[in-house]
Order: C-alpha cells, then sequence, then structure tokens
C-alpha cells in the first residue's frame, strides 16, 4: 500500500495549520502508518526523535 501521496498532504496541512501530534494507522494489529508532525516540545521546539 503506497501512502507517499497521503504522507505529504498531511504534512502540508499539520504544517499550515501548526498540528503536532503522532498519527498510526493499522490494519489487522499490523502497522500499515506511522509518522510525527510538529513539535513534541512548542516551548524549546524539540522534536519527537530528539532527546
Amino acid at each position: 500500500m503506497d501512502l507517499s501521496r497521503f504522507d505529504k498532504k498531511l504534512k502540508e496541512y499539520c504544517d499550515k495549520e501548526q498540528i503536532s501530534g503522532t498519527l498510526r494507522i493499522t490494519v489487522k494489529d499490523k502497522i500499515v502508518y506511522q509518522s510525527h508532525f510538529g513539535y513534541a516540545n512548542d516551548e524549546s521546539k524539540t522534536g519527537f526523535d530528539e532527546k
């Protein structure tokens, strides 16, 4: 399943609306899509993958 178009549109929307969070889509207990958007901490501008 190719979700690249969905991923691109979702990232564009989240950037435009300044939305932060994580989205995971599962089908029958299998993760088919997972991504992070924005910041884990808006004040320090820390990304989700940063420590």
